[in-house]
C-alpha cells in the first residue's frame, strides 16, 4: 500500500512521480478507513479520480 513515504524516497525523480492531490496519507489515515469499513461507519470509499 502507497503512502507518506513515497514522497521522501531519496531517488528524487521517483519521489516527484507520486506528487498527487490529494496527497497520500499516513498508514494511520489508511488504518483509520479499513477500522471505519469493518465497524460499519462507513459503508462506501470512493474517489473521483478518472484516469
Amino acid at each position: 500500500t502507497l503512502d507518506e513515504s513515497e514522497y521522501f524516497h531519496p531517488d528524487w525523480d521517483h519521489a516527484a512521480r507520486r506528487v498527487m492531490s490529494p496527497p497520500f496519507r499516513n498508514k494511520q489515515h489508511q488504518d483509520s478507513l479499513w477500522a471505519g469499513l469493518q465497524s460499519g461507519s462507513l459503508s462506501v470509499v470512493a474517489t473521483d479520480h478518472c484516469a
